[in-house]
C-alpha cells in the first residue's frame, strides 16, 4: 500500500556493513499521460559486485534463500557450478562442513577459523539491521542472500573468498505499528522456537548469526551497536524525515488509480502506511533493551 517502504529502509542502511541496492521512486508518463508511481533500483546482478566492489563478476556467487519455495531453502542465483557438478549447494560446501564440525564458536580458535570464512562485520549489520526493524513474515526463511568471490585476490579486501550479506524485500519492516515495535524479533521470528539462535536449521544465514552469537566477544559487540542503533542507523528525527519526503506522490497516484484505494488510506490506513512505521520508529528505541537482556540470558 504504501509502496516505498524496500526503499525507504535500504536508505537508510546505506551505512551498514553489507550491500543495498539504490533506489528511488519515480513517476512515470507514456506519450505525455500519467501512468503511475513506480520504483527505480539497482539488480542484484554480477555486474553489481564488480560495480559496487571492484570485483570480477565472472568470480561472483550469490545465493538467494526461500525455504518456501527450493527444497534447500536456498538457491544459487549468480554463478555457475563446476561442469559434472549437480549439488545446487556445492559452494557453501566449506560453510557447511564447518557447522557440521563445531558446535558452538565459543573458543576464540573456532571464532577465528569461522572469520576466514564469512564477513563477521557484514553478518554483524545485517542483523542488526533487519532485527532492529522488525522485517517479520517472510523472513529469515526466505529474503536472505549472501555472495562471494570464487577466486581470491589479494589486492581487493572484497575479493577475499569470504561470504557477505545483502540486504533486499525488507518492506514488512514496522508494517504493523506500535504493536511490531515491542516484539522481540529475536525470540519471536515465526521461524524457530528459539529464533534466530536456533542452530537447528539449514539456512546458512540464520546459522551464521546464532554460531557467532555464541562467541561472548562478538555477542557484547552486536548487543551494545543493537542499543546504539536508535541514535544513529535510524535516528528518529532522520528517520522520520525521510519518512515525510514521499508523502507528496500520493494524491496523483490515486487520483489516476482510484479502484486501488485512496492517498489518505496509504499515509494513514492498515498496514505498510506512514503512520504505521512512523508510530514504529517512535517506539521501537524503548523494547531494544528487552531483546538484549533476552539475547543474554540464553548462553
Amino acid at each position: 500500500t504504501a509502496k516505498f517502504n524496500d526503499t525507504y529502509w535500504q536508505s537508510l542502511m546505506t551505512e551498514l556493513d553489507g550491500s543495498t541496492k539504490a533506489s528511488r521512486p519515480c513517476v512515470v508518463y507514456l506519450n505525455g499521460e500519467y501512468w503511475g508511481l513506480y520504483v527505480l533500483e539497482e539488480d542484484y546482478s554480477d555486474s553489481y559486485f564488480e560495480s559496487h566492489y571492484g570485483v570480477n563478476k565472472d568470480d561472483v556467487v550469490v545465493y538467494k534463500g526461500d525455504a518456501e519455495t527450493y527444497d534447500s531453502g536456498y538457491k544459487l542465483d549468480e554463478g555457475k557450478l563446476p561442469e559434472g557438478e549437480t549439488d545446487e549447494g556445492y559452494f557453501f560446501k566449506e560453510l557447511t562442513d564447518f557447522f557440521y564440525s563445531h558446535k558452538d564458536l565459543s573458543s576464540q580458535a573456532d571464532y577465528d577459523e569461522f572469520s576466514k570464512l564469512v564477513d563477521t562485520d557484514s553478518v554483524r549489520d545485517y542483523f542488526l539491521a533487519e532485527v532492529w526493524i522488525n522485517n517479520k513474515w517472510d523472513w529469515p526463511g526466505k529474503n536472505w542472500s549472501m555472495w562471494k568471490v570464487q577466486n581470491t585476490d589479494s589486492s581487493n579486501e572484497y575479493a577475499d573468498g569470504k561470504w557477505r550479506f545483502m540486504f533486499y524485500d525488507v518492506e514488512f519492516g514496522g508494517v504493523s505499528g506500535e504493536g511490531d515495535a515491542w516484539t522481540n524479533t529475536m525470540k519471536e521470528d515465526n521461524y524457530k522456537p528459539k529464533g534466530l539462535l536456533d542452530t537447528d536449521t539449514k539456512n546458512p544465514a540464520v546459522l551464521s548469526f546464532a554460531y557467532l552469537m555464541s562467541n561472548e566477544d562478538f555477542r557484547n559487540d552486536f548487543n551494545d551497536r543493537l542499543l546504539k542503533m536508535s541514535e544513529g542507523t535510524f535516528e528518529k528525527e532522520k528517520a522520520l524525515d525521510r519518512l515525510a519526503e514521499y508523502s507528496p506522490l500520493y494524491e496523483q497516484f490515486f487520483a489516476r488509480y482510484p479502484e486501488t484505494g485512496s492517498a489518505d488510506e496509504a499515509l494513514h490506513g492498515d498496514y505498510a502506511s506512514s503512520d504505521c512505521i512512523r508510530a514504529f520508529i517512535n517506539k521501537r528505541d524503548k523494547s531494544i533493551q528487552s531483546i538484549v537482556d533476552w539475547t543474554n540470558s540464553q548462553f
